[in-house]
């Protein structure tokens, strides 16, 4: 810096400061941004394995209920054939009275 004059020589130190800790800034800054990004990434893939688990207990409910349904129903069509049986039995007793 020769040749400056002493004003000349403070106003580059406070610009060379000032700009030292801008850039100090920027790096904090980007820092921390990277970091909430990290953070909310790891978020995601919390919240994406939560909703794989569900969705497979889910679908593991349904199955069971499924299969559930398909018993009864067997049962229903059983105890529909009895009950049908009894009323041709029922008819042809009282024709026969």
């Amino acid at each position: 810096m020769k040749g400056m004059i002493p004003l000349e020589e403070k106003f580059y130190e406070l610009m060379t400061k000032m700009y030292s800790e801008t850039q100090n800034g920027f790096k904090q800054l980007r820092n921390e941004m990277q970091d909430g990004f990290y953070g909310l990434k790891q978020g995601q893939v919390k919240l994406e394995n939560e909703l794989k688990e569900a969705k497979s207990a889910l679908f593991d409910g349904y199955n069971q209920t499924y299969e559930k349904l398909e018993i009864i129903e067997k049962k229903f069509d059983k105890l529909d054939a009895i009950v049908e049986d009894h009323d041709l039995a029922i008819k042809a007793l009282r024709r026969a009275k």
